[in-house]
C-alpha cells in the first residue's frame, strides 16, 4: 500500500494523499530517467509534505504567469513542460556535480533553472532551487543532495499544477 488516509475522511485529505503518491512515484521515475540510483529515502521512505505544509506555497501561480507572459498561456504551457521535461537531464548534471564536488557546476546548473522556474512563477520550484544555490556555495554537499531529492518531488508537483490549470483554461 502507497498511502493511508484514516476516517473520517475529508475531501483536503483525500486529494492530498492520492497527490503525495502521485508525486513520490513520479519521483522515482525522474531518478530513473537519470539513469543514476535515487537517494535511499525516496525508495523507501521519502514524504511529500503533509497537508498543512504543502499548501504553504504554491506549485504553480497562475494568475502571475498569465501577468507575466501577457496573457499567452499556450506559450506558458509549451515553456513550463519543456522545463519540466528537462528537469530529469539537468537534476542527473546537477548529481553528477555534488558526487564531483564541483559546486560551480551546481550553481550554474540551478542558476538556470532558477531562472526559467521564476519566469514560469513556478514558486515552490523556485524556492527549492534558490536553496540549493545558496547550500553549493557553501560547499555543502549532504544540503545539495537534500534539496537535489526534494527537487524530485517538487518539480512533478509543479507538472501536475500546471496540467490542471491547462486543463482548466
Amino acid at each position: 500500500m502507497d498511502g493511508y488516509v484514516s476516517k473520517p475522511i475529508t475531501k483536503l485529505q483525500l486529494i492530498e494523499e492520492i497527490n503525495r503518491v502521485v508525486v513520490k512515484q513520479q519521483s522515482r521515475n525522474i531518478w530513473s530517467a537519470t539513469n543514476m540510483s535515487a537517494p535511499g529515502d525516496l525508495l523507501l521512505t521519502a514524504e511529500a509534505p503533509g497537508v498543512g505544509e504543502s499548501m504553504a506555497f504554491a506549485d504553480f501561480d497562475s494568475a502571475e504567469a498569465m501577468k507575466r507572459w501577457g496573457g499567452e498561456g499556450d506559450l506558458i504551457l509549451e515553456l513550463a513542460l519543456q522545463f519540466a521535461n528537462e528537469a530529469p537531464d539537468n537534476l542527473e548534471s546537477i548529481v553528477r556535480a555534488i558526487q564531483a564536488r564541483n559546486f560551480a557546476e551546481v550553481d550554474a546548473i540551478a542558476q538556470a533553472m532558477v531562472g526559467s522556474a521564476g519566469n514560469l512563477s513556478a514558486t515552490s520550484v523556485d524556492l527549492a532551487l534558490r536553496h540549493l544555490i545558496e547550500v553549493a556555495k557553501e560547499k555543502d554537499a549532504h544540503a545539495a543532495s537534500n534539496q537535489v531529492e526534494k527537487l524530485t518531488w517538487l518539480i512533478p508537483k509543479f507538472k501536475i499544477a500546471l496540467m490542471a490549470w491547462a486543463d482548466s483554461r
